[in-house]
């Protein structure tokens, strides 16, 4: 009887690892890995002095892109292209309310030069200097 449990483990064959690993060490993914890596300490720098959630956003964003290219690199099983496009999208948006206090001023700034040259032309020349 304990022949016939152990006969299906007994008559296959030994586990060749190379079946498992579909690819080398990638050199390449390692380098992405560390440069998201750098990204991220940067911005857990900054929000560790600012609390704002847009360096917050960013650093969820790197640590995911990290951990993406490290794992692809040690050739285990990496999240797929979906999760890679999500972290993008949350880096992005990060930076996106990052910039934009500075860009909304740059803005007002040109507005507000456009006015007055606009505002000159129609009282009459501009006063000479």
């Amino acid at each position: 009887m304990s022949d016939l449990l152990l006969a299906p483990f007994l008559a296959a064959d030994p586990i060749n690892i190379s079946d498992y690993v579909s690819y080398p060490f990638q050199f390449k993914q390692l380098l992405l890995g560390l440069v998201w890596a750098v990204w991220l300490v940067l911005n857990l720098w900054m929000w560790q002095k600012t609390k704002a959630q847009a360096n917050l956003l960013m650093m969820v964003g790197a640590g995911v892109l990290t951990l993406t290219y490290v794992m692809r690199a040690f050739t285990w099983d990496a999240p797929g292209t979906f999760i890679e496009l999500a972290a993008v999208v949350v880096l992005t948006a990060g930076f996106f309310l990052s910039v934009r206090p500075m860009v909304e001023a740059q803005l007002a700034k040109l507005r507000e030069k456009l006015h007055n040259v606009t505002s000159h032309k129609k009282d009459g020349p501009p006063p000479a200097k």
